[in-house]
């Protein structure tokens, strides 16, 4: 049975990471200079850009170096926060232990009562929690929290002050968002929330095929007894788009693929990739896709849809085309597009021109929708 180095767990932690090596040489950085720009950090991507895995692994490089760190996600962040840096919500203290006295050898004792203050704490004593974390820690005080545009203005606020503090004060703190694309303007305008705007901003699209193929090459080395063609290689390559959710897919269910032939060749070729292709691809629009779509408006998707029928050669859309495509002006349609944008799940490729942001997606949508598949199949019962 071979080792399986691929991990296609969305939202979770990869066993095999890959990719992002030059933010991740400027965090290792940061670690040690306290003057560095990436002390504080704002990660975009779309879903399946391997936002999480990224915060994972910069989580588990900082902790390495003696930091004490603090993951959470967007429910109830600021919560988390306290509770981790407190140890608890709230500390129950005895300030006058009962104290008990015996009365001349007779048998009889008068005890006094203890008295007991209990400290709840909220989001007014963060800053000072935060402080006293720094001073008791051997390091410093690493917090990533990831889908960040889930959490309340005030909390994101309350946090984003904290951190200033900490700071202003020359206390080792590292502070990491990750979230969707229109989370980044959304929070750096916020009041309470300049420590973010001078915050590098790391948008992760798609990698490189250099990237990509030396991720491959790097998982298939650790799996003994097993060898990669340079045909099927590329062929990974090109199949995956450079999608890291994708990559994932393709070498998790090539390796699976491997294991149940019983014929088993020791050497993998492009015939083997062909094979698994559409296995991996279908489990990307199961877990992708359609719930990406699921978070979107009719209207929003009605949009994509148009988009994918009007796109060109070259995969390009025109708004005007999409607009009559849809039957409606190009004003009716605008607040869709922007709201797609925002999300980064479409970009502008020029004026008044867009083209899909996400793999996969354009085919996805040309596909029929569950009512015209029901009504095709319904047509075929038809005399």
């Amino acid at each position: 049975m071979l080792s399986n180095p691929f991990t296609p767990v969305f939202g979770g932690k990869p066993d095999f990471f890959f990719g992002r090596e030059e933010l991740i040489g400027q965090f290792d950085r940061a670690i040690v200079i306290r003057g560095s720009d990436y002390r504080s950090l704002f990660v975009t991507g779309v879903r399946g850009s391997g936002k999480t895995a990224l915060l994972e692994q910069l989580s588990i490089r900082v902790r390495e170096k003696g930091w004490r760190t603090i993951d959470v996600g967007a429910e109830n962040a600021l919560a988390s926060i306290i509770w981790h840096l407190a140890g608890s919500d709230e500390v129950a203290e005895t300030t006058a232990p009962a104290l008990g006295v015996n009365i001349l050898g007779s048998g009889i004792s008068v005890s006094g009562v203890g008295k007991t203050k209990t400290t709840s704490y909220s989001a007014e004593h963060l800053d000072q929690l935060l402080l006293d974390a720094c001073g008791e820690a051997r390091k410093g005080v690493f917090v990533s929290i990831d889908e960040v545009q889930k959490i309340s203005p005030d909390d994101i606020a309350c946090i984003c002050e904290a951190f200033q503090m900490a700071s202003r004060k020359g206390k080792d703190v590292i502070l990491v968002l990750a979230g969707l694309p229109a989370s980044h303007d959304k929070i750096i305008h916020q009041d309470g929330c300049t420590f973010m705007r001078r915050a590098p901003h790391e948008e992760l699209g798609l990698l490189s095929p250099s990237e990509v193929r030396m991720a491959f090459h790097e998982a298939f080395a650790l799996v003994r007894g097993i060898e990669l063609t340079d045909g099927a290689l590329e062929r990974l390559v090109k199949s995956s788009s450079g999608h890291p959710y994708m990559i994932q897919l393709l070498g998790y269910q090539l390796i699976e693929y491997m294991n149940g032939r019983s014929d088993r060749d020791v050497i993998i070729d492009d015939a083997d990739v062909n094979a698994v292709e559409p296995v991996a691809k279908d489990a990307y629009e199961r877990r992708s896709l359609q719930p990406l779509l699921n978070e979107l408006s009719g209207s929003e998707v009605a949009y994509l849809r148009a988009m994918a029928r009007t796109s060109d050669a070259a995969l390009l859309s025109s708004s005007k085309a999409i607009s009559e495509e849809l039957g409606k002006s190009p004003q009716q349609t605008s607040a869709s597009r922007r709201r797609l944008l925002d999300k980064g799940i479409i970009v502008s490729a020029g004026h008044g021109v867009v083209r899909f942001n996400v793999p996969f997606l354009r085919t996805y949508m040309l596909k029929p929708n569950d009512e015209s598949a029901y009504l095709d199949r319904l047509n075929e019962w038809e005399v």
